[in-house]
This record gives structure tokens, C-alpha cells and sequence, in this order.
């Protein structure tokens, strides 16, 4: 028995508590599982277990029950095919009988010489024929020549010649009609093309049985249906017997003659389960097994055997179900309620989370023995919770304390940032104003305002001048990555043509493309109309268009392409400079990012342009990428999705 006891010792004072539940006292409550149950599983154990020492047990019983019938019915049907041997053999024996009457008789001896036709009338008359049963009278004399001979139809009197083959096989020198002394004689079956002849042959003395011979006389009995049924009537079960050449077909489709040979003896072939046939060789005259005996017999040993064998597999099946019933009450009552119900009570425990709840397996096996394993990992669970509860305050204290120095330097960081980003406006603010200034002065002054200057301070001048513009320049980059990360730049989007903003670019950048000594050209399929702010996509524009120029070597041309690619329009600048470093892609888009130091000496820049170019295009609702083709150069592309987009504001 296994209960659930609380242990309030070590219990917190708002633990759950689980109540003491006795094991085997209840039916553990269903619960939804994902495989088969330990009832299951038990039950197909002792299910396949009683199956296979049933198999065991009554398959070699069957088996060797089946192979002892097979035995004995075999030595049945040899017994009868024997039978059959002697009960043949007898009947030529009793032919062979009635023959010394006549073989050893004066008379006879005299007919061989003198052949008086009164010696057959007086001896051999009709009732004589049909009393023994014969069919067959040859008389020889010493020569081998015929003297007389019949063959009587016993069913209806009729006289005719011998059969042709009969008188062929004993004419002449024949060894049937060979004999090495008086006493003598020969006896068996001959196949004839009329049927089996049981044949007696004997040489002709005198009645004191004294030589020499002066012939042979044969008697002869056909194996007609007649005579068949008198044999059956003393072998007392049916039977046939046919030449090899006429052997019939057995059940397994063979035919006869080739199983006995086969077999080299008798054979046995059950036909079904009521019948079976035996075949065995029989040999004829001369002493050749040309002939073939089959025997026909009812299985009455092997159906008492079958319903024997069937009431012992019914008989076993109730043995083990009732072997299977016991053991399964009892396992369940020792084993599978108890175990199950300290599944149940552990169940519990874990719903509850009460570690400090304890079970109790009455007992002194393996079951109680593992209750109380239970109770010492519960007791370590316990004591292991406490310290994991005790470390993770620990660990919450030391991350709060940790949160709060990251929200100090946070708020630090930011507002040093927020510092940096007053400072930079500021600085930038009044450097643009004196730098407006100064480049108005300046271009006043190169414009000739002020009369003609001699060419060396003239050229300075132009310097001095150009160095004004790039500083406004890289100031008003500043301002807008200012104004783009507070929010605080709005776009004016309205319709315009992107055809007509290309070729303004183009116009506006042509002269520094010439100073710079390389080509733009413009390739526009057709025109579209986009929600664009006019002065933004024109920063865009110059800066990819600016990029292109400086880095592109002079000679070269710098396409500028427009394209309508399944809803979408894509603006390509492509230009064959030396292309951008892989180690490059993925800050391109970056402030202040440049990709060498040397470039940026030589070519100036503050790094500032492609960062405000994604944020414009992405603020009128568009992507901008790049691509590094293999033959060299780069290809920055602008993408917009719709051609009637709508109106947006930078975030």
C-alpha cells in the first residue's frame, strides 16, 4: 500500500497539500497519454507469451502425431498391398493345384502322342470349366507344338481360339515350356492385350511321376471383374492391379508407375482427408515387376486422430486462457495497481508542485524499495528547489542591480548624444551661415566684380571657392543626417515625371562629368509618373551620379537607365570604376562609412551621401541596392513598387 504524506517540517506555510491516497484502494484517474498503457503492454506480454508456449507445446505434439499416423497408415497399406501379393499368389497357387491332376496322369500323357479327341470330351467339358473357373486349356506336346487349345467365355459357354499373343509368347522353344525335370513348374500373371491371365504350367508324365515329359499343359484365368471381386472377398477391401503401361494417374498428377519407381518400393498418397491410395509393384511370370497393384482404404486412424488433435488445441487454448486470466489478476493485484498508483500519487505531487509531500509503498519487495527511492529524490528535489530559489534571488538581485547601471549609462549615453547631435546642428548652423557668406564673396570676386585679377590669385580664388562649396555641402549632409534621425525631415511628394527628373540630373551633372573626363548617357523604355519630392530625388540622383563620376576612370561612360519591370520602375546607375570591396557590402550604407583610405584622400567625401540616399528613397516609398557584375564596375539600383504610390513621410 502506498499513501502521500506532507511533510510541514520543511513545507512553506502556503503549500498545497496532497491529500494520503492509498494504493490499490482506487482506480487511478484517466489521463489523456500518447502511447499504450502499462496494462496494455502487460496484457499483449502474457497474450504473445501464452501464445508462443502454446505453439510450442502443441505444434511438436501435432507434428509428430501427424508424422506417427502418416507412419502407420503407411505400413497399413504395405501390409495391404501384401495382402493383395499373397491373396494373387494363393489364387495361382490353387490353379497350379488343379493342374498336377492333370499334368501327372497317363492319360494326358497318352493325348500328348495319340491326341484322342475323346480325352477332352471326357475331361475337359463345360461344367468342368466353369467349376474351377477357368479360361484358358493349352496342351504342348514334346516338340512345343500345339496340340489343343481354348479359351471359354465363362459367361456365355463360347469356344474360341486362345489369344494370338498368348500363343505367340509360348510357341516354339519358349522358356515357359522349358522345364528341368518332372517335377518342375511354372505360375504367374501374363499381360495379355485382353487383360491379366493368371497362368499354370506344368511338363506332362506319367502318374507315378516318372519321365520323360511328353509336353506341357497350361491353364489359364483371366483377371476379369469376376474374379477381381472374388480375391476382394478374401483380401476384404478393394483393390486393382493393371501393367505399368497402363498405370493410372495419381493424385499428385504423376503418374504411378514413376512414383513406385521412384520410391523403390511401395508408395502411400493421401488422396484427403477420408482416402488415401497405395501403389506397389507386383511381379509377372517371368519374374519382371511389370505389373502395379493400387489399393484404396478409408483414413479412420488419421480423422480419430484430427478430432483427437482438435479437442487437445481446444483444451489448451482454455488452459491458457485460464493460465493468462491468473496471472494477469495477479500481476495486476501485485504488481500493476501498485505501481500505477505510485504513478498516480507522483503525478500528483508534480501537479502540485509540493516537493515537500513524501509517498509510502506498503511492503518489502522492489516496489517498497522504490517508494522510498522516491522519497530520497523527492528530498534532494526539495533541497535542490531551495537552493535553486535561493540562487536565482540572488541572481535577480544582481540583475536589477545590473538594469539599474544600464539605465544610468543609458541615460547617460543619451544624453551625450543628444549633447553631440545640439553641438553638431549648432556647429553647423553657424558655420553655413559665414561659409554662405564667404562662397557669395568669392564668387562676386572671380566673377569679376571687383575688376580683373592677375591669374595666380585669380586661380586661388577658384580653389578657395570650390573648398566653400564642398564644406556647404558636407554641412548640409550633417544637417539632413540630423534632421533624418529625428524625424524631423518631411518630403513634398506630388507627381512628377521620373523621365524629366532623369534628364534634369543628367543637365546639372554633366559639367563635372566633363571636367572629370567621363561620359553619361541616359536609356529610358518609356515614362511613368511617381509620387516624388522633386529636390530630394534630385539629391539622390546627384549623389549616385556623383559617386559614379568620381570613382569611374576618364574615357569611361556612365549609364544612366530607366526600366518597367513587372510593376515595378527600376532607376540603374552603372558605372566601370573598380567596384566596392567585399568586406564593404555590408556598411556601404553606413554614416561616414568609406571603403579605403586612400580613395577617400584622393577623391574626397564625407561618407554621408549613400546613407541620405537610402533614407530619401526609402522615405518616397522606395529600395535602393547595389550589384559588383563580374566584368567589374558597380550598379546601385533604385526601386519604386508602384507607379501611383502615395504619399509618406520619412520615420
Amino acid at each position: 500500500m502506498a499513501t502521500v504524506s506532507p511533510r510541514h517540517r520543511t513545507a512553506p506555510t502556503d503549500a498545497p497539500t496532497v491529500e494520503s491516497t492509498t494504493l490499490g484502494a482506487s482506480r487511478p484517474p484517466n489521463r489523456a497519454t500518447t502511447g499504450i498503457s502499462l496494462r496494455v503492454k502487460t496484457l499483449s506480454v502474457v497474450l504473445v507469451t501464452l501464445v508462443v508456449l502454446l505453439l510450442i507445446g502443441y505444434m511438436p505434439l501435432y507434428y509428430t502425431q501427424q508424422q506417427s499416423v502418416l507412419e502407420i497408415e503407411r505400413q497399413l497399406m504395405s501390409t495391404d498391398i501384401e495382402r493383395v501379393r499373397q491373396v494373387l499368389d494363393f489364387k495361382i497357387e490353387q490353379l497350379d493345384t488343379l493342374l498336377v491332376a492333370y499334368s501327372i496322369w497317363d492319360s494326358t500323357y497318352a493325348y500328348a502322342e495319340t491326341r484322342d479327341p475323346s480325352y477332352i470330351e471326357s475331361n475337359f467339358y463345360q461344367d468342368m470349366f466353369t467349376q474351377f473357373n477357368l479360361n484358358i486349356l493349352m496342351i504342348y506336346d514334346s516338340q512345343g507344338q500345339l496340340v489343343y487349345g481354348t479359351h471359354v467365355d465363362l459367361l456365355t459357354g463360347h469356344q474360341s481360339e486362345p489369344p494370338l499373343d498368348l500363343q505367340i509368347m509360348l510357341a516354339g522353344t519358349s522358356e515357359l515350356l522349358q522345364f528341368s525335370d518332372t517335377n518342375a513348374h511354372r505360375s504367374g500373371l501374363l499381360a495379355l492385350r485382353s487383360g491379366l491371365l493368371q497362368v499354370a504350367a506344368r511338363p506332362i508324365v506319367r502318374s507315378d511321376g516318372s519321365g520323360p515329359t511328353n509336353g506341357t499343359i497350361v491353364f489359364g484365368r483371366f483377371l476379369d471383374e469376376t474374379e477381381i471381386a472374388h480375391e476382394q472377398a478374401l483380401t476384404q477391401f478393394p483393390f486393382t492391379i493393371t501393367t505399368l503401361e497402363h498405370a493410372p494417374v495419381a493424385q499428385s498428377g504423376h503418374q504411378a508407375n514413376v512414383l513406385v519407381r521412384r520410391a523403390g518400393g511401395d508408395i502411400m498418397l493421401p488422396v484427403d482427408d477420408a482416402t488415401m491410395e497405395g501403389f506397389g509393384l507386383h511381379s509377372d511370370m517371368l519374374g519382371h515387376p511389370e505389373l502395379l497393384i493400387r489399393v484404396e482404404r478409408p483414413r479412420v486412424l488419421y480423422a480419430e486422430v484430427k478430432r483427437s488433435l482438435a479437442n487437445l488445441a481446444i483444451a489448451f487454448c482454455v488452459a491458457a486462457g485460464l493460465i493468462g486470466f491468473i496471472l494477469m489478476v495477479m500481476i495486476e493485484r501485485v504488481v500493476l495497481a501498485r505501481l500505477l498508483g505510485l504513478g498516480t500519487l507522483l503525478r500528483t505531487i508534480g501537479d502540485q508542485g509540493n516537493l515537500a509531500a513524501r509517498v509510502y509503498v506498503e511492503g518489502r519487495d522492489e516496489l517498497a524499495d522504490l517508494g522510498r527511492s522516491v522519497n530520497v529524490m523527492l528530498g534532494q528535489l526539495e533541497q535542490t528547489e531551495q537552493r535553486r530559489q535561493l540562487a536565482e534571488r540572488e541572481r535577480l538581485a544582481a540583475l536589477q542591480q545590473v538594469n539599474q547601471q544600464l539605465h544610468t549609462n543609458l541615460a547617460e549615453r543619451q544624453r551625450v548624444e543628444r549633447l553631440k547631435s545640439e553641438f553638431v546642428s549648432v556647429v553647423s548652423h553657424e558655420l553655413r551661415t559665414p561659409l554662405t557668406s564667404i562662397r557669395g564673396a568669392l564668387g562676386l570676386v572671380n566673377g569679376g566684380v571687383t575688376g580683373e585679377l592677375p591669374t595666380q590669385a585669380r586661380d586661388m580664388l577658384l580653389i578657395a571657392q570650390s573648398n566653400s562649396e564642398r564644406l556647404i555641402r558636407m554641412i548640409n549632409d550633417i544637417l539632413d543626417i540630423e534632421k533624418i534621425e529625428a524625424g524631423k525631415l518631411s518630403l513634398d511628394l506630388q507627381p512628377l515625371s521620373l523621365r524629366a527628373l532623369l534628364e534634369q540630373a543628367l543637365a546639372e551633372h554633366q559639367g563635372y562629368a566633363a571636367r572629370c573626363g567621363v561620359a553619361i548617357v541616359l536609356e529610358a523604355d518609356s515614362d511613368v509618373e511617381l509620387q516624388l519630392d522633386r529636390d530630394r530625388m534630385l539629391q539622390v540622383l546627384a549623389n549616385l551620379l556623383s559617386n559614379a563620376t568620381k570613382f569611374s576612370p576618364s574615357g569611361t561612360t556612365i549609364a544612366l537607365t530607366m526600366r518597367c519591370e513587372q510593376e515595378q520602375v527600376c532607376i540603374h546607375v552603372r558605372d566601370h570604376g573598380s567596384g566596392i570591396p567585399i568586406d564593404f557590402h555590408d556598411r556601404i550604407f553606413q554614416k561616414f562609412a568609406q571603403a579605403d583610405a586612400s580613395d577617400t584622400r584622393q577623391k574626397g567625401g564625407s561618407g554621408l551621401g549613400l546613407s541620405i540616399t537610402r533614407a530619401l528613397v526609402e522615405g518616397m516609398g522606395g529600395t535602393v541596392g547595389f550589384a559588383c557584375p563580374p566584368e567589374g564596375g558597380t550598379v546601385f539600383t533604385i526601386t519604386f513598387g508602384n507607379p501611383l504610390g502615395t504619399t509618406s513621410r520619412l520615420s
